[in-house]
């Protein structure tokens, strides 16, 4: 994605070196490798500060998973532009099962009403200021206990996050029977994406026939 500035990729110590040769040999400019934490926000936190040494406070951070991989430009579009908008922003899906809480002795306890409650989903967005306090802010608890980025910006900066209804196409790698999937459909989408020879040939096409229509004109 053109306007996507800088990419930082958190991965576990012992594979960041491995992860450092395939962004060299693919000439990824724009990908940074910075080494996971031991839980989700602190993996994120030490995200947050390899970008802060290049970000300016208005800039958006855009936050998603690995095992989320198949998001559209046009949604990661409309998360940025909302946190630009908002300073906080994230996508969800309606609920599709009822949640339900069980007591200490497996007996229903009580159930959510689904058209009160949504699924947090993932790609979220963020002005840098508003995201980097909200961590800096966080307790130990939250570190360890955590898992939504836009509740801590909440709690710690009263920013309340805009929530964009988000397409069924969203779906997160969970099973191993996901792995297969997500592989057959990003096979799918780099055998539509046209090559960067294929686009050079075409745009020498459309020039070869505009400049034979304007001799035609004349």
């Amino acid at each position: 994605i053109s306007w996507v500035q800088k990419i930082i990729v958190t991965v576990a110590e012992e594979y960041s070196e491995s992860l450092e040769d395939l962004v060299s040999q693919h000439l990824l400019d724009k990908v940074h490798v910075a080494i996971a934490g031991a839980t989700r926000h602190r993996s994120i936190y030490n995200g947050i500060r390899t970008l802060s040494s290049v970000c300016e406070e208005l800039d958006i951070i855009l936050i998603n998973e690995a095992a989320r991989p198949i998001v559209s430009e046009s949604v990661i579009q409309e998360v940025a532009l909302a946190a630009q908008k908002y300073g906080a922003a994230g996508i969800v899906r309606p609920l599709i099962s009822t949640v339900v809480a069980v007591n200490s002795d497996n007996f229903l306890k009580n159930s959510l009403d689904r058209n009160l409650y949504h699924a947090s989903e993932m790609p979220q967005g963020f002005k840098h200021d508003i995201i980097k306090k909200a961590y800096e802010m966080c307790t130990n608890d939250d570190f360890e206990n955590g898992s939504e980025c836009l509740q801590l910006v909440q709690k710690y900066t009263n920013v309340n996050a805009y929530l964009i209804d988000g397409p069924s196409s969203l779906w997160k790698v969970t099973y191993r029977k996901d792995l297969y999937t997500a592989e057959g459909t990003l096979k799918g989408k780099a055998q539509e994406r046209p090559s960067a020879k294929e686009n050079s040939s075409n745009q020498i096409h459309e020039r070869s026939k505009v400049s034979e229509d304007s001799k035609k004109d004349k």
